[in-house]
């Protein structure tokens, strides 16, 4: 009776085995299996720059639908493992290329591949001075920071914005801005501008603003009852002292209420660079 049991577990553990190898035959290293009726998607860890499908657009079709995915599938019936092209995927520091295989079973079509940091090849990106994954990090190390500005703030509406920190690095600020909501009714974002105004404003004199875009708002919030805190990295700028950097919170109708910050360039001027009190999260 043991042996036989004995038996009977050797042949799973030999079934599993093949099984395995199988599973892993699948998807080897560096090939992308598209088939005519399924969409392959290609998840990448990082922003990608630049994708590129080097193939004939009778064989593969493939674009781009977000920031970091990249999707294909082959056009038309192929023999069973011709290779149809090269698909190459530049990211915010990194390369990766895939060969794009045809399979007739397309059950055995690649539907999801996230791709693995030891498959890709590190590069100097010249139009990327910071990636999304450094600047998410240090914007993690400034919200676990203390709150070093106390004078920068104001308060309208029974809204009170003021600005908490504001760190440089490399070629951007961070500037870290919470709203306190002293009110009994929840506030619906409609927007946040940024924008570069005239400190005086005088009815003599048109008034110039010029409206700033963020590289990156760290959280996507929508609305808040009793408190609100983000952190917007700004590419790095300079300003004449007669202008003044504004952020101008809005809320949806019907009320209406707004918030302003105005951010002085002497402010600016007194950045904090990082130290090494500021802790990496991850």
């Amino acid at each position: 009776m043991k042996g036989t049991l004995v038996k009977a577990f050797l042949c799973m553990i030999a079934l599993a085995g093949t099984v395995t190898v199988k599973a892993q035959n699948i998807y080897p290293k560096g090939d992308m299996y598209v088939h005519e009726e399924i969409t392959t998607f290609i998840v990448a860890g990082e922003n990608i720059k630049m994708m590129d499908i080097s193939a004939k657009e009778t064989d593969v079709v493939g674009n781009q639908p977000g920031d970091n995915i990249v999707r294909m599938k082959a056009v038309k019936q192929h023999e069973d493992g011709k290779k149809l092209g090269v698909v190459t995927i530049i990211g915010e520091r990194s390369i990766v290329q895939y060969n794009i295989i045809y399979t007739s079973n397309k059950n055995m079509a690649t539907t999801e591949y996230r791709i693995r940091q030891e498959e890709t090849k590190s590069y100097i990106n010249p139009a990327v001075d910071m990636d999304m994954k450094s600047m998410f990090q240090y914007c993690w190390m400034i919200w676990d920071s203390k709150q070093k500005y106390y004078d920068v703030s104001n308060t309208e509406n029974k809204l009170s914005i003021r600005l908490n920190n504001l760190y440089t690095v490399g070629n951007y600020f961070f500037f870290d801005v919470s709203v306190d909501n002293r009110s009994k009714i929840q506030f619906d974002i409609e927007e946040i501008r940024i924008k570069l105004c005239d400190k005086k404003q005088t009815k003599a004199t048109s008034s110039q603003e010029i409206e700033l875009k963020p590289v990156l708002e760290m959280k996507n919030i929508k609305k808040f009852k009793k408190g609100y805190r983000n952190i917007f990295v700004m590419e790095k700028l300079t300003f004449p002292d007669e202008k003044v950097l504004t952020f101008t919170m809005s809320e949806k109708p019907i009320s209406g209420r707004t918030i302003t910050l105005k951010v002085d360039y002497s402010d600016v001027l007194n950045a904090d660079g990082f130290d090494k009190s500021l802790k990496w999260r991850y």
